[in-house]
């Protein structure tokens, strides 16, 4: 990964090479004056005052935005309310800075680079028939059979309330035989000819 130093004083863009170079691995750092192009890279570190002084307030924030674009900076030093109001991913480090507030800096601004996301996939919804053949069934027809797909049952909770079903109507009809007193069955019993249940 590469830092642009852009417009630092070379102090400054010294000090801060050796300083990325220590706490951010994998980092490298390239000084660049406004005299020259600047080169590309992942992260710029700009010198407001010096940026300012080469653009003017007016189109400081134009010029900066063709440079850096959504890419992370840090803004050090002086900068404009327009400029600032960009927001995330470029921070603004006000002057006097020590080593840890640039650092947090520039954490803060790679984090919070652009990253771009995938969009959603489609969801196709479900189809409100299926088809299947009938061959599976030692048949065959002209055209696959349409059926209306099931609606599934009410879960719990849900639905209408419904009581239990009441006996059926013949259970209401049927009968118990009355009932023989004991005298009844003995005289039966003892007749012959005559029913027992008479």
């Amino acid at each position: 990964m590469k830092a642009v130093l852009v417009a630092l004083p070379e102090r400054d863009a010294f000090a801060l090479t050796l300083f990325v170079g220590k706490v951010l691995e994998g980092w490298q750092c390239d000084a660049a004056d406004l005299a020259h192009p600047v080169p590309a890279g992942d992260l710029y570190v700009v010198d407001m005052d010096a940026w300012l002084a080469r653009h003017g307030r007016a189109q400081a924030g134009a010029e900066l935005a063709a440079l850096v674009g959504e890419r992370p900076a840090v803004l050090v030093g002086n900068v404009p309310a327009q400029v600032a109001a960009h927001g995330a991913p470029w921070v603004v480090l006000p002057r006097p800075y020590g080593a840890q507030s640039m650092r947090s800096a520039l954490e803060e601004a790679w984090t919070a680079r652009a990253r771009p996301t995938a969009a959603p996939a489609d969801v196709a919804p479900a189809p409100a028939e299926v088809f299947f053949s009938t061959s599976a069934f030692g048949f065959s027809t002209a055209e696959p059979m349409r059926v209306a797909q099931a609606t599934p049952p009410p879960t719990l909770g849900e639905g209408p309330c419904r009581s239990r079903p009441s006996a059926p109507a013949w259970t209401a009809r049927r009968t118990r035989p009355a009932a023989i007193s004991c005298a009844s069955w003995a005289t039966a019993w003892r007749s012959p000819g005559r029913s027992r249940w008479a």
